[in-house]
């Protein structure tokens, strides 16, 4: 929900030991020229997302400093809108090029 405050639109599996369906990941590559797969920064987020990365090399993947917050939402109580706007914005950055 706070990706939508950010006009981002966002989706999230039911917990991080389940990735989207393929049929899903497709429909949403018809969509949207990225996606990003935002984990949380903790040890299961990070493992989940290794596992993501080695069948779907091709997304671009992120996740919070875990020194800050273990997740998006953490990250913007702990620092403020300003700076999680921020910090969307450099990942946008990265993804233009």
């Amino acid at each position: 929900m706070l990706f939508n405050e950010f006009n981002i639109p966002a989706i999230a599996p039911c917990s991080e030991n389940e990735f989207i369906t393929q049929q899903t990941l497709n429909d949403l590559q018809q969509r949207f020229k990225h996606i990003v797969v935002f984990y949380d920064s903790d040890e299961p987020g990070m493992a989940a997302m290794k596992k993501i990365r080695k069948q779907f090399p091709h997304l671009t993947f992120t996740w919070t400093p875990r020194a800050i917050a273990k997740d998006f939402t953490d990250y913007y109580v702990a620092q403020g809108k300003q700076a999680a706007r921020q910090l969307l914005i450099n990942l946008l950055k990265n993804l233009k090029s």
